[in-house]
């Protein structure tokens, strides 16, 4: 995949790296929560981190369970 300023990046690397600063915080998750801006958005985050890490991750496996299913299907 390439992006717009013409780096290639390999897709789903940012979902992991979203979802894994979220569950394991340090200096990404700082990162994020400035990336944010708005305090009641970072404050929300910081409260629901490892439920926004969990939905992430498990909206990756049910798209794979049928994206998978579909094409054994075909």
């Amino acid at each position: 995949m390439t992006v717009d300023d013409g780096t290639d990046e390999t897709m789903g690397v940012k979902k992991s790296v979203f979802a894994y600063a979220l569950k394991y915080g340090g200096e990404l998750l700082e990162e994020l929560l400035e990336y944010l801006g708005k305090k009641e958005y970072a404050d929300y985050v910081k409260e629901n981190r490892l439920s926004i890490a969990n939905f992430l991750e498990e909206t990756e496996l049910v798209v794979d369970f049928y994206v998978y299913r579909i094409l054994i299907n075909l």
